[in-house]
């Protein structure tokens, strides 16, 4: 699969040095608005994955490129619509880093494009592909009826120094639909969705910045389903913890030492037992990329198949549950107050 890339950010080399482990993957092309940026990034790309790609400056003539087959975006949030949008029309694959858009109604545009197109879209979303997920889906039914969750990641900015200092580094900037709900606090509420959909019920508090921005903040999702379970949602960019996740059921609970790249499960029973498991897979602790790999891979495996072949029922799965993500971030927002541009008009 010929692949360009779209952001020159530290995520896209950690993309290219997971699709190390993905040999069907070739990086054809490099895309920047700087020539010189592009060309600068070309050259890291190059030292990871040992392939030169060319650099593409005009977003029209990438989706035009006949030698590309599909483009792994990872701009701002604020602009993965649009750049999307426009490659999805001109028949090229996407993978597109979390948060998908800035909005389920965006999502929603894009997927009907891809559908109108034969293409496919994905969310690039590690966690909910990597196989101490799969671990956890297996383990459910052992920890009897379920009755609450929690999901956490605070983790540290080191853009927050900045910030304070009176800097308005992009992440804390809702002018490109940014803040720490969709940029960390989607690790917490994807995994949930996919589990569990959408919640019934939703409350939310969080730390507002001066941005007008979200520093961190609690969500708590009601189900109906199972009955009486609720999920707690954790994150923050403001502040730092190590403190598991967890699932709790009747009979057991399951601690998650990281929700984004799970490899140390716990099972701790009602009777007192325990059981540790040790989930075999690359990456390690929440802050490493390395199980990026996972995602690409199934990005591939969907993207690489001819469309009469194409695992759809895979691919439905993965959609649903970004569409269930956004509409968890899209309600959590809305009790927030925290606006972005290209939100609906009411």
């Amino acid at each position: 699969m010929r692949l360009a890339t779209i952001g020159t950010s530290s995520i896209t080399l950690s993309l290219l040095t997971a699709s190390r482990q993905v040999p069907e993957v070739v990086h054809t092309a490099v895309f920047s608005r700087s020539s010189a940026r592009g060309a600068e990034f070309a050259n890291k790309a190059q030292a990871i994955k040992g392939q030169t790609p060319r650099v593409v400056t005009d977003l029209t003539e990438l989706a035009a490129a006949q030698d590309i087959d599909a483009v792994y975006v990872a701009s701002p949030n604020a602009i993965h619509h649009h750049q999307a949008r426009e490659l999805l029309a001109a028949g090229k694959h996407v993978l597109v880093e979390k948060s998908a858009t800035s909005n389920r109604a965006q999502f929603q545009d894009l997927l009907e494009t891809a559908r109108e197109s034969g293409v496919v879209l994905m969310e690039a979303m590690r966690s909910v592909h990597d196989p101490g997920f799969a671990r956890i889906r297996e383990l459910l039914p052992t920890l009897g009826p379920l009755r609450r969750a929690e999901f956490r990641l605070c983790q540290y900015s080191s853009r927050y120094q900045r910030f304070l200092d009176g800097e308005t580094p992009a992440i804390f900037d809702p002018e490109l639909s940014a803040g720490a709900l969709l940029d960390i606090g989607t690790y917490c509420a994807h995994p949930a969705a996919a589990l569990w959909g959408e919640p019934a019920r939703l409350h939310a508090e969080a730390t507002i910045l001066r941005t007008g921005a979200d520093g961190a903040g609690t969500v708590l999702c009601g189900y109906d389903s199972p009955a009486g379970f609720s999920v707690s949602l954790n994150y923050s960019k403001i502040t730092s913890s190590r403190t598991p996740s967890t699932i709790e059921g009747e009979h057991a609970t399951l601690e998650i030492d990281s929700i984004t790249t799970p490899r140390r499960l716990t099972v701790i029973g009602t009777d007192g037992s325990t059981e540790e498991i040790t989930v075999d897979g690359l990456g390690g602790g929440s802050s490493a990329p390395g199980n990026m790999s996972y995602e690409l891979a199934e990005f591939t495996r969907l993207a690489a198949a001819p469309a009469a072949n194409r695992d759809d029922d895979a691919l439905r799965v993965h959609q649903q549950a970004s569409l269930d993500t956004l509409a968890i971030l899209d309600r959590t927002r809305q009790i927030l107050g925290v606006k972005f541009p290209d939100d609906p008009r009411d």
